[in-house]
């Protein structure tokens, strides 16, 4: 059996849309991060993801060294203004903040995903986004809908299968499409 890394299923994803005629929506870092602050709950998955976004991005910190010990606890101004955010991928704030791996416009409806290669991540990737902490963060952005994607093949499948699968979830009777 063919194990997919978590990018290849992202690409994937991406890739079917694409195919299937979907536009993909562009968003402005700091746009993103005034409305995931604008949120407890989007101030919340910040401070969760504040490691990862050090690690990767450390070096975009406008006030180096940065004392983690002593960071505001949810203070808003000083998240806006700790990282250079003009300088950090849109798509890493929707992903790591929002939890949608990609949003895309399909007919004129706002579609997010958050993909997976994993059948075991597809539990917990449920019930994170719809215990309906995320949904007023979606829903600030645009989201129209949302959905889990679990790719289990390394090949995109052809649209005429996608464009069904993307009709059921705009009509909200699908939140969960394999690929």
């Amino acid at each position: 059996m063919t194990y997919l890394s978590g990018y290849t299923g992202e690409r994937i994803l991406a890739d079917s849309l694409l195919a299937a005629g979907c536009k993909p929506v562009l968003f402005n870092s700091i746009t993103l991060i005034e409305t995931a602050c604008s949120f407890e709950i989007g101030v919340n998955r910040f401070i969760k993801a504040l490691p990862a976004f050090l690690y990767q991005y450390g070096h975009l910190l406008k006030n180096q060294p940065l004392d983690l010990a002593n960071i505001p606890d949810r203070q808003i101004n000083y998240i806006l203004n700790l990282f250079h955010w003009y300088k950090i991928p849109a798509s890493i704030i929707i992903d790591w903040i929002f939890g949608c791996d990609c949003i895309f416009n399909y007919h004129g409806y706002i579609l997010g995903f958050d993909s997976t290669t994993r059948k075991s991540a597809v539990l917990e990737k449920s019930l994170k986004a719809y215990q309906g902490k995320l949904k007023p963060l979606w829903q600030e952005i645009g989201l129209d809908y949302f959905a889990i994607a679990f790719v289990k093949s390394s090949s995109p499948p052809p649209r005429e299968k996608i464009k069904p699968v993307l009709s059921q979830v705009i009509k909200g009777k699908c939140d969960l499409i394999e690929i």
